[in-house]
């Protein structure tokens, strides 16, 4: 019953535009909302132009490329060319882009319930995978977007375009 409690006020918290997750998405950090209970996301300048540029570079491509649009590989390699630090100080990688690119936070949003586990038992063991789910909620957040609507959808429609379904799921 506790548990069922803590999660309903989670997607409450949620639906109110409140960020209720743990790790703060690159760009962003986490504050505390004066006067009231939960958290927002308040933008990191350095940070949120790296975001921009990561969509820009992803849309239009960079001068030494000659304008060409790069894919998610070519972005983390010219970050890291760059020595532009991730969140962790690490290097950035293609999934880490992906991320960035596919993630409806930086359009002023929140969501909730986009990777529930799903538990498979294999060879007598227990797996966990994080599948993203279909029926996951969405709501307006209290943080300023980093980047435009149409920008945001721009990058869905390419990125949609460019992705390869595995020849096993046709």
């Amino acid at each position: 019953t506790i548990k069922r409690r803590l999660q309903n006020g989670k997607i409450a918290s949620v639906k109110e535009g409140k960020f209720a997750g743990t790790r703060v998405p690159y760009g962003y950090e986490k504050y505390k909302l004066p006067n009231e209970k939960g958290f927002s996301l308040r933008q990191i300048p350095d940070q949120a132009q790296v975001v921009q540029l990561i969509y820009q570079m992803y849309i239009y491509g960079i001068p030494e490329n000659h304008n060409r649009p790069l894919g998610a590989s070519a972005i983390a390699r010219t970050l890291n060319d760059m020595q532009i630090p991730t969140q962790t100080n690490g290097r950035w990688s293609q999934g880490v882009v992906r991320t960035i690119l596919t993630n409806s936070v930086y359009i002023g949003k929140i969501h909730w319930g986009r990777r529930k586990v799903v538990k498979i038992i294999k060879n007598g063991q227990i797996h966990k995978s994080y599948p993203i789910q279909q029926d996951y909620i969405l709501a307006d957040g209290r943080h300023e977007p980093i980047v435009d609507l149409d920008t945001w959808t721009e990058v869905q429609t390419i990125f949609q375009k460019r992705s390869k379904k595995p020849p096993f799921l046709d």
